[in-house]
C-alpha cells in the first residue's frame, strides 16, 4: 500500500506522539470506518491499548493508494 501523508497530517502526529508504525498498525487493522464530510473516511484502530482516528482520503481507482490527512488519538487533543 502506498501511503502518502499531508502536510497537515504530518504536522498533527509530530504534535500528538503518532509514528508512521502506529499509522500503518490502523490501516492494516480497523474496528471502526465511517464516510467523512473532512476528508473521505474516517478510521479508527487499537495502538498499544489506545485507540487511533485517521482521517483518509482513499482513490477509488487504486486502493493501494491512500493519503493520510489527520489524526488524534480518542479522547485526548481535543477529540
Amino acid at each position: 500500500m502506498e501511503i502518502e501523508y499531508t502536510p497537515h497530517a504530518i504536522e498533527r502526529m509530530t504534535q500528538r506522539g503518532i509514528s508512521i508504525a502506529h499509522v500503518e498498525s490502523v490501516l492494516q487493522d480497523f474496528h471502526f470506518s465511517v464516510v467523512s464530510i473532512r476528508s473521505g473516511v474516517r478510521i479508527e484502530g487499537n495502538v498499544d491499548g489506545r485507540v487511533l482516528k485517521l482521517w483518509i482520503y482513499r482513490f477509488p481507482k487504486n486502493g493501494d493508494h491512500v493519503i493520510i490527512e489527520s489524526a488524534v488519538w480518542k479522547g485526548e487533543n481535543n477529540d
